[in-house]
């Protein structure tokens, strides 16, 4: 990673993630994020190692590897193009940590009140 970050708006909603199954393999260790609009075009694979919060605590977590993108039309992209809001598929090697689940459960980009960051 060459310094990405990428803003967390929120965790997909069962329904969403019920589409999202048609277009992303899903296991148990992923995990389906809203993205807000991206500063940097970021490939497939990236791997993630902080989360900080509103706060600006910053927490670290095993990798988070970035699996899969798509936007609001089920169209699999091969990278988090810059200036778009996307719905990302992250993998969490040793599961998802804690501090994910304190993201709300959203349906779209508007919903959410808060953010975390990847770096």
């Amino acid at each position: 990673m060459a310094g990405e970050v990428l803003k967390i708006l929120g965790r997909a909603s069962d329904s969403i993630r019920a589409k999202y199954m048609q277009v992303f393999n899903i296991d148990k260790n992923d995990v389906l994020l809203f993205c807000d609009f991206s500063e940097f075009d970021i490939p497939l694979g990236t791997v993630f190692t902080v989360i900080e919060d509103m706060e600006g605590s910053k927490y670290t977590v095993e990798e988070a590897v970035l699996k899969s993108v798509s936007q609001g039309f089920f169209l699999p992209f091969d990278m988090v193009p810059r200036g778009h809001k996307t719905i990302c598929l992250f993998s969490f090697l040793a599961g998802p940590p804690e501090i994910i689940q304190r993201l709300p459960v959203i349906s779209d980009w508007y919903e959410s009140k808060g953010y975390f960051i990847l770096q």
